[in-house]
């Protein structure tokens, strides 16, 4: 990604600026959406990721399962099927669990970080 895609915000205008009628329901939640993948990465790798400061190693996985949480808000809301979704001029290469799974594979890239402290009493 870049760092144009550091904060939830950014992550959210770019999710929405990939479909191409995106319903006003779900563009209205993206950004809770954003904020929700980003503390499920924190949580996964244990490393601590700000709302307005996130590294670029983790923007893959917090913009792919941001993605899936849209698309399943959009159908599920009964915009469309995803066959009938369009995402820049064309259809959705993937579906929801898609962007899911490619999220998971991107964070088991990224690995778990742990603390392991000793007490000497």
């Amino acid at each position: 990604m870049a760092d144009s895609l550091s904060t939830t915000g950014s992550i959210a205008t770019f999710i929405a600026s990939s479909f191409d009628n995106i319903p006003t329901g779900v563009s209205g939640n993206l950004v809770q959406f954003v904020d929700i993948a980003r503390q499920y990465v924190s949580q996964f790798t244990g490393v601590s990721i700000g709302s307005n400061s996130i590294n670029e190693n983790y923007q893959g996985a917090i913009t792919n399962y941001a993605m899936g949480m849209a698309i399943d808000a959009i159908v599920s809301q009964g915009f469309g099927t995803i066959s009938e979704l369009t995402i820049q001029g064309g259809q959705i290469p993937m579906s929801a669990q898609a962007y899911r799974n490619l999220a998971d594979m991107q964070m088991r890239i990224l690995g778990r970080h742990f603390t392991i402290s000793r007490s000497l009493s």
